[in-house]
């Protein structure tokens, strides 16, 4: 006891090697370091023997249940094999397999030394992380400026094992916790020279692996597959995974990946078919057919996004339901019977296909999809579509609503201008006379004042570019426009 007690007045120094990509991390939490202190990335810094003990204790206890006779004794024992000199020196134990639990030991207690000195740790917050399944990193903590530190810490006496060792370090690092600064401490532990550790933040994966341009190109495969099928979400998300790629974390919306990643995990629905597991979302088609759209579980993580593999297209019916497992993890499923989904959705919140519908949508669709979304539209705020022709059979009109006592007809043109707008308003004019009938012209073109109010003069109503955003928003706007 005596003897660890007095490590509180001893000091070492090590040599510290910053990996450049931690400098923005650092500087974020430690406002006393400049950042010209890093001109060089090799630093020599004072540790503590007494902390060196404490945090290896901490993370590195041997025992749960001590006794009343132990006493700040845990770890003191390290003493033994560090040298009385200015320099952080250790003395080598006979026995290998317990040189390796010293190593391990010193590894763990100058990883968070270093950390404290650069990040200037809460110490309150120091744990060990728990290994449930899986190679997890050693250690995580918070900073003073409440900022989550994950440490991976490894020591060894050769230069050999250290690179042995920064090389597990990183896979352990990859994926595994989520933290503001993940590091990998490799210490090189000395006996005749001064030790010195490798504090660093290794690529997520180095461009020089085989899998780094094949995980470029599989994101950017998943973003154009998930556009093209309209799921935005999921098309952003992998978007941002291309970047985790290349900038690991070190990328402005790095944040909104987590977040998307959350939501996508915790909201979206969860489907178990042939022993995988798809998230994904449900829409409705029409009165009886629901669609799902998602993606493996594995491709939202990026390390299994990296390894992962594709399998067999499946196809399986079940239950009035058609499921479509594709090679490359996805999966889109034609459903008529959804009473399976009602323990995560009811049928009432599942959304309109259409509800998504937007301006671009208008303009770059199929004319008859515009006309399945006015159909969708109308209806939605209580008209009844009608088939009968107008009085003018000549005109031909895209479609005809019945609300309350009124005949609504419907013209839609697109990229309409002031020319051709003239002409249509003639033809529309006519019919216009016959009062039964409410004229309606949608286009998603600008048009000016002048136009919509040369259209009213003449009791048709004129649904240009800038009104038809705000219905597309807001669809109870319409009614202003058929009362």
């Amino acid at each position: 006891m005596l003897k660890l007690l007095s490590s509180r007045f001893l000091n070492r120094n090590i040599l510290v090697n910053v990996d450049r990509n931690l400098i923005a991390s650092i500087i974020r939490n430690n406002h006393e370091i400049a950042p010209n202190a890093f001109t060089g990335n090799a630093h020599h810094i004072k540790v503590n023997l007494m902390k060196l003990l404490q945090a290896t204790a901490t993370i590195q206890t041997r025992r749960t249940k001590p006794t009343f006779f132990q006493k700040l004794t845990e770890k003191s024992d390290l003493l033994d094999f560090i040298k009385h000199s200015n320099d952080f020196c250790i003395k080598k134990h006979n026995d290998a397999d317990k040189q390796r639990g010293l190593s391990e030991d010193f590894g763990i207690g100058l990883s968070v030394l270093v950390a404290d000195h650069y990040y200037k740790i809460n110490w309150n917050t120091l744990a060990k992380i728990r290994r449930r399944r899986g190679s997890k990193p050693d250690i995580n903590c918070f900073s003073q400026s409440n900022e989550k530190i994950v440490i991976e810490a490894k020591g060894a006496t050769s230069a050999r094992a250290r690179t042995r060792q920064k090389s597990h370090a990183l896979q352990q690092k990859i994926g595994a916790v989520f933290a503001q600064a993940n590091i990998a401490s490799c210490a090189l532990l000395k006996e005749d020279s001064i030790s010195d550790v490798d504090f660093s933040d290794p690529p997520f994966i180095p461009p020089e692996d085989a899998r780094y341009e094949e995980s470029l190109f599989r994101a950017d495969h998943y973003a154009r597959v998930f556009n093209m099928i309209g799921q935005k979400e999921l098309s952003e998300y992998f978007n941002l995974m291309r970047q985790r790629i290349m900038y690991d974390k070190d990328f402005d919306e790095f944040k909104r990946k987590l977040n998307l990643f959350n939501k996508i995990r915790k909201r979206y629905i969860r489907l178990t078919l042939r022993a995988r597991r798809y998230l994904g979302t449900v829409e409705k088609f029409d009165d009886d057919l629901f669609v799902f759209t998602g993606i493996h579980e594995r491709l939202l993580h990026a390390f299994d996004f990296i390894n992962f593999r594709d399998y067999k297209d499946d196809y399986f019916e079940e239950e009035e339901n058609h499921f479509y497992l594709l090679s490359d993890g996805l999966c889109i499923a034609l459903l008529k019977n959804i009473r399976f989904l009602e323990p995560q959705i009811r049928p009432e919140q599942i959304p309109y296909h259409y509800e998504a519908f937007s301006i671009v949508d208008f303009d770059h669709s199929r004319e008859s999809t515009v006309v399945k979304y006015l159909l969708y539209l109308f209806e939605r705020i209580g008209c009844k579509t009608q088939k009968e022709a107008p009085l003018d059979s000549k005109l031909r009109p895209d479609l005809l609503f019945t609300f309350e006592d009124k005949k609504i007809v419907v013209e839609v043109k697109r990229y309409l201008n002031s020319r051709n707008a003239t002409f249509l308003l003639e033809r529309l004019a006519q019919l216009a006379t016959t009062k039964s009938y409410k004229i309606l012209l949608i286009t998603n073109s600008r048009l000016g004042p002048d136009i919509v109010q040369l259209f009213l003069s003449r009791n048709v109503a004129l649904i240009e570019r800038t009104a038809l955003k705000e219905i597309i928003e807001r669809k109870e706007t319409l009614l202003n426009y058929i009362k």
